[in-house]
């Protein structure tokens, strides 16, 4: 007898992931993020949620994880590509590297 997850459990599972898990819409905007607590990075990519892969990343990256996630939308397909950055190739996002007022 199988006993089905609830969506919560399904989250928690997401959440203890080693690397980040990143849910994507269609038009390549984050929508969530979990996990990558031991990828050592050191930086909350909850921060990216509501903003576009054009707005964090380089657009030749952007444009790949575009492609990449529309494949996998239309052929219902698990798709693998391969690829290389790091953080000082990420974008800073406005709210972040902001200058406090005084």
């Amino acid at each position: 007898m199988s006993q089905a997850f609830s969506s919560d459990q399904y989250f928690r599972i997401l959440d203890s992931s080693p690397d980040h898990v990143f849910i994507f819409n269609s038009e390549g905007k984050y929508v969530d993020v979990f996990g990558g607590h031991e990828n050592g990075i050191g930086f909350d990519c909850k921060a990216y949620v509501g903003q576009s892969l054009h707005d964090v990343m380089p657009t030749t990256l952007a444009d790949l994880f575009l492609k990449t996630i529309q494949t996998a939308l239309s052929s219902q397909k698990t798709q693998r590509i391969s690829y290389q950055f790091n953080q000082q190739q990420l974008q800073d996002l406005p709210y972040l590297s902001s200058s406090p007022e005084l």
